[in-house]
């Protein structure tokens, strides 16, 4: 089932969603206050109907909690995160907990994190992943201005610090995030910007380490770079920030990120973004037949944080992005910004998206969790235009179809497309239709049609094989973007 659920009434407190995962009675959240100067985490518990059934507060004294993870254990639900000693200690601390289904801590264990090398650094990124035989952290510490050192911990499934690395500084970008490897379960790796002092346009890497901290592969991943003459990049520059890899059942990784240059009527702004869903091999090599650019039309589009894409035991991929309506603009300065969430399958053939919320808020997603029933789960916080206001926390649930339980939240899934795959010509049926716009993977329009009595006719006969996005726009101004593959 679908619902949409608004957490609210803080009192002035600002909670901002960490992890969600989905338990035996429905839903639990992890939430952490951005307002108090001893920062304290909170557990708030949903049924499967959206409905808040429990909360818990975890303040203790002397050091702060910033619940980061969570994970379903044997024995109940574990938490992760860390704390700071409040001065004069300002130790960091890694935080372990168990708790049972009434959110009651069965188990609680803290051990100290390792201290930055450099004087003045403090933890500003903490990351965590759960393996086979533990855990593994990683923990970034800034300086001043832009300064960076990254240290990597192996975690005892019991929370007990096992090892430390620190990462070489020739490796070392801001806004990394963690994965399982694919061809060791006991590993790990990073997605992770390049160093800007490292020629070429590469912007993001993947690393994978050992189960003993050891950097064994370093991956560039980039693609669609091409340069026409004149200085356009086409689709060029994924980023780490707002980005996650995935691995996919199948082999291979998903990449979710987001471009940073693109060319949109001519035009390249580094201001414009474009959210990309993709799948890799397992050395990161990017398949053209295998991506979906959420854009082509003009607007501002970023991957949601923390989490933008999961997949499900039967293999459906959902992804989550953020988008506002003005083209080349930050979406989330003065302006509203609503959510487009995508379900495909494992070769990343959309089965549906949806654009929901618009409402004139502000809505940073945060986290997207695919669930046991088919479906999705958004949550984030949302605000309206002020972001010194109290934000609350949204929790928006779609079902396996797509389906919200008050029906389309302003849905765009209104067009067909068929065949697809096609040798040259292709239909699009919708509700009154006024064009279509075929761009190539470079971003160049290839053909337009105009809409009769039967929908739309597109020709791409005589255009070579390969991958095609198909900007629609109806009477009432609504756009989509639809993958065709020319065969």
């Amino acid at each position: 089932m679908g619902f949409y659920t608004e957490i609210k009434d803080f009192e002035g407190i600002t909670w901002r969603v960490g992890d969600v995962i989905e338990t035996g009675n429905g839903y639990l959240c992890s939430l952490r206050d951005l307002t108090s100067p001893i920062m304290t985490s909170k557990l708030v518990g949903l049924s499967s109907n959206g409905e808040l059934f429990n909360e818990k507060v975890l303040a203790p004294a002397d050091t702060t909690i910033n619940l980061t993870s969570l994970f379903s254990c044997a024995d109940g639900i574990s938490v992760a995160g860390f704390g700071i000693c409040v001065p004069p200690n300002d130790t960091a601390l890694l935080l372990m907990l168990c708790l049972d289904n009434e959110l009651n801590v069965t188990r609680r264990s803290l051990s100290p994190l390792p201290m930055p090398d450099h004087d003045g650094y403090r933890l500003d990124d903490f990351k965590f992943l759960q393996v086979e035989d533990g855990y593994f952290a990683m923990l970034g510490y800034l300086g001043q201005p832009t300064e960076q050192e990254i240290k990597l911990c192996k975690i005892s499934s019991e929370g007990e610090l096992i090892a430390v690395e620190k990462m070489a500084d020739s490796l070392v970008a801001y806004g990394a995030t963690m994965f399982c490897a694919q061809d060791d379960p006991n590993g790990f790796g990073l997605f992770i910007g390049k160093p800007n002092n490292v020629g070429s346009h590469v912007t993001t890497r993947a690393l994978l380490y050992d189960n003993n901290l050891q950097l064994k592969k370093v991956s560039d991943i980039a693609n669609w770079y091409e340069d026409d003459g004149h200085g356009n990049v086409y689709l060029g520059n994924i980023r780490t920030f707002n980005s996650m890899i995935l691995p996919s059942p199948l082999g291979g990784y998903f990449v979710s990120s987001r471009l940073d240059q693109h060319t949109v009527h001519g035009t390249t702004t580094e201001h414009d973004r474009s959210s990309v869903l993709a799948r890799t091999d397992n050395d990161f090599i990017i398949q053209p037949q295998y991506c979906i650019i959420g854009h082509f039309n003009d607007t501002v589009e970023v991957p949601s944080f923390y989490r933008s894409v999961d997949v499900n035991d039967e293999g459906f991929v959902y992804q989550c992005s953020m988008q506002n309506v003005n083209f080349g603009s930050w979406p989330f300065v003065n302006e509203g910004t609503h959510l487009v969430i995508t379900k495909t399958t494992m070769d990343l053939e959309m089965i549906w998206q949806r654009h929901c919320l618009k409402n004139g808020n502000v809505y940073s997603a945060f986290q997207t969790l695919a669930t046991g029933d088919g479906g999705c789960l958004v949550v984030g916080n949302v605000y309206d235009h002020n972001p010194e206001l109290c934000q609350d926390v949204f929790l928006l649930k779609f079902n396996s179809e797509g389906n919200h339980e008050e029906g389309e939240l302003q849905d765009e899934n209104w067009v067909l497309n068929y065949p697809n795959p096609t040798e040259g010509n292709f239909t699009i049926l919708g509700n009154n239709l006024v064009q279509a716009e075929v761009f190539n993977i470079l971003g160049q329009r290839t053909t337009a049609a105009r809409a009769n009595d039967t929908g739309l006719a597109l020709d791409l006969t005589g255009q070579p094989a390969g991958v095609y996005f198909v900007s629609i726009t109806s009477q009432d101004g609504k756009r989509c973007v639809k993958k065709v593959i020319k065969q």
